[in-house]
């Protein structure tokens, strides 16, 4: 089913080319290849170098469900995946795990 939605919403979004990691041709491997042309120019041109990066998959469990629905419905994405999705978060559990040892759910 994860493969169908990512499918459909990719039909419709234009990704920005700096995500990296989920994207086929765009893993981890270019942003590090990236990274270090844009610290070696920095220092050439002797100019200070601010980079963040953003583990999305750390920062999913804080992600707004009911915007992120907005946002795809906004750029085009059908009530079909939207529906997929919305259900989707909505049955889902999380489960704690620990030093091998797994909680309660929620």
């Amino acid at each position: 089913m994860e493969a169908i939605i990512d499918a459909r919403v990719k039909e419709v979004i234009e990704f920005d080319d700096c995500l990296h990691g989920f994207r086929s041709g765009r893993g981890t491997n270019a942003a590090i290849i990236e990274a270090k042309l844009i610290q070696q120019l920095a220092a050439i041109a002797g100019e200070a170098l601010f980079e963040c990066f953003i583990d999305l998959c750390q920062a999913f469990d804080s992600v707004d469900h009911e915007e992120s629905l907005t946002i795809l419905e906004d750029r085009g994405a059908g009530p079909n995946p939207l529906r997929l999705l919305h259900r989707f978060w909505e049955q889902q559990e999380i489960v704690c795990r620990q030093g091998g040892f797994h909680g309660p759910s929620f």
